[in-house]
């Protein structure tokens, strides 16, 4: 009969020994791995940001590059995530949006109220963003590149597990 015990008890599961927090995070770092690994050029980018909004539950989800080699004062993205799927790159001028100081080279982090701080952003107006988190892209000499953005409808507070997975998504974007 015990014999039997052994051979009817199921494996353990791999995450049983680990805290709820560290299993949520293997589970994000594995959809960044297998969301991004088998594609490259627009398709790495639209998966990218699909996967980012997911692993940090927003609804959009941003990489966007300089408009131009010689300016830093627009923008355009690259690829675009929206509650509704993948949407249409556009461009816009950077001076008086949260982007603006992405672009600068700080993180930023607004977990609400950021229609309220840049009230010239029309595009927070029109989709009624209410949260933004933002991270440089740099090169391997430090150079800015561009910047990877989540914004959301409902606010962003600060947790350290979003702001740890936010990063490796933007490692994987620099890159």
């Amino acid at each position: 009969t015990s014999t039997k015990a052994v051979e009817n008890r199921t494996p353990p599961n791999e995450s049983d020994d680990l805290p709820r927090g560290a299993v949520e995070e293997l589970a994000a770092l594995r959809v960044i791995v297998e969301g991004t690994a088998h594609s490259t050029g627009a398709e790495f980018f639209q998966t990218l940001v699909r996967h980012l909004a997911q692993a940090v539950g927003v609804h959009y989800a941003f990489v966007a590059e300089f408009a131009s080699p010689k300016t830093s004062t627009r923008a355009r993205t690259i690829a675009f995530w929206t509650r509704d799927g993948i949407a249409e790159n556009f461009e816009w001028m950077l001076a008086g949006t949260p982007c603006e100081d992405v672009v600068r080279g700080k993180l930023c982090h607004h977990p609400s109220g950021v229609r309220q701080d840049f009230p010239e952003d029309k595009l927070l107006l029109k989709w009624g963003i209410e949260s933004y988190l933002g991270v440089p892209l740099r090169d391997p000499e430090g150079k800015i590149l561009g910047h990877l953005a989540v914004c959301d409808d409902r606010p962003m507070p600060a947790e350290p597990r979003k702001l740890l997975i936010f990063r490796i998504f933007a490692a994987r974007a620099a890159a």
